[in-house]
């Protein structure tokens, strides 16, 4: 896998921009200062340890991680390695535990699409929609209740692990989705935001920047090169797919 066909999977890999907004309606102490804290702490930590992984996977097979397991670091050991095993038993329950984290704002947007569903085509009481006295969208988190969550999560968990084993070719979907989805929520859509956000005299997030004109033409940047990466990962992707295919 050389560089330009890792462009979409290392955006899919950084997507976390979609659940900032619920992230931060989380925190205990909710400002602007403490939620780039969190991020200036948490994405150095996601890069060092990418590289650190990639790096001694390279090193100790070389391009054997690409071409025959498809950048997989652990399917190059083999399956009677104890220590290996352990890892791939961490592995398990760490992805268990992270998924349904950074899966939230779809179960968010699947709990209201059933609510919605519920509340258009069944006979609910008019109670229900409301908390404390004030009317409540339905599917508000306020009104989920926790067999609920747990049972939306385990759906789209279970889903997303029955379709990774059956279908063959994952990574050209991860790649696509990294592409199609990945590169725009990490740089192009953030970037709109950013521009209009650093624009507003109005923005409270104007309290925290001392040079609004560098933010927004850093958001410029952002949209370019979004756009550029996405158009060449995604024309990477097809190139490849249909090179090997023939």
């Amino acid at each position: 896998m050389c560089i330009r066909d890792s462009i979409s999977t290392f955006a899919l890999a950084y997507g976390y921009h979609f659940n900032a907004p619920y992230f931060y309606k989380e925190l205990i102490d909710r400002n602007p200062e403490t939620m780039m804290q969190t991020i200036k702490i948490s994405f150095p930590i996601i890069t060092i340890s990418y590289l650190l992984t990639g790096l001694c996977g390279y090193l100790t097979f070389g391009s054997d991680v690409a071409t025959k397991t498809g950048g997989n670091v652990v399917d190059n050991y083999s399956n009677t390695d104890t220590l290996m095993n352990v890892g791939r038993l961490g592995l398990l329950l760490h992805f268990a535990s992270v998924y349904p984290v950074n899966s939230v704002l779809a179960r968010r947007s699947l709990h209201r699409f059933i609510a919605l569903i519920r509340y258009t085509f069944a006979s609910v009481p008019e109670t229900t929609r409301l908390v404390n006295g004030q009317r409540v969208l339905p599917g508000d988190p306020s009104t989920t209740k926790m067999r609920a969550i747990i049972a939306e999560a385990f759906f789209i968990v279970s889903t997303s692990t029955l379709i990774a084993v059956m279908v063959p070719g994952i990574g050209v979907v991860m790649e696509l989705m990294g592409a199609l989805f990945g590169i725009p929520s990490t740089f192009i859509v953030p970037g709109i935001i950013g521009y209009y956000v650093f624009a507003s005299q109005y923005s409270p997030w104007l309290q925290t920047c001392e040079n609004p004109r560098l933010e927004r033409a850093i958001c410029i940047g952002m949209i370019g090169s979004g756009c550029i990466m996405s158009v060449c990962g995604l024309g990477s992707t097809f190139y490849t797919y249909f090179t090997a295919a023939k």
